[in-house]
């Protein structure tokens, strides 16, 4: 079974996304900052399933430091990370202009700091193991922008 590692697994949209590769038969790893009824509900249906697995570990990516940690106790936990779905991300509201500094850095470490050292400490063991998948999830936001962001 491989292991997919989703960032903001807990819901919305990286739940559905370690649904979907559970019931394909793979081993979800998902991380967020706490565990809540849909990601629970979504580990029972899985193991009713007898598919792949989904699993919970509380972090927080706001944590960049710790994140080396991270990666080599879920390696020891579950074995080699075939995947990394960098899908975590917090949105303000707010303009930038008046946003505290602390508010900015928060939105930096976790948007784009924390994806990137995820993601080197993901492709050691990949690059180990022979390969692996990565993919990352932004918003239309980014894109599209909207009056005041």
């Amino acid at each position: 079974m491989r292991n997919v590692l989703v960032s903001g697994g807990s819901r919305g949209l990286g739940l559905a996304i370690g649904r979907k590769l559970a019931a394909a038969g793979c081993g979800v790893i998902a991380i967020a900052r706490k565990k809540n009824d849909q990601i629970a509900a979504a580990i029972k249906d899985i193991e009713k399933s007898k598919t792949g697995s989904l699993h919970f570990v509380p972090f927080d990516l706001n944590n960049v430091d710790d994140i080396g940690e991270l990666v080599r106790n879920l390696r020891k936990q579950f074995g080699p990370v075939y995947g990394l779905v960098n899908n975590a991300a917090i949105g303000t509201e707010g303009l930038l202009g008046i946003m505290p500094n602390p508010q900015i850095e928060q939105l930096i470490r976790v948007n784009t700091l924390a994806p990137i050292v995820l993601t080197k400490f993901v492709v050691r063991s990949m690059m180990s193991e022979g390969g692996g998948r990565i993919v990352n999830v932004t918003s239309i936001i980014g894109f599209t922008g909207y009056s005041g962001l």
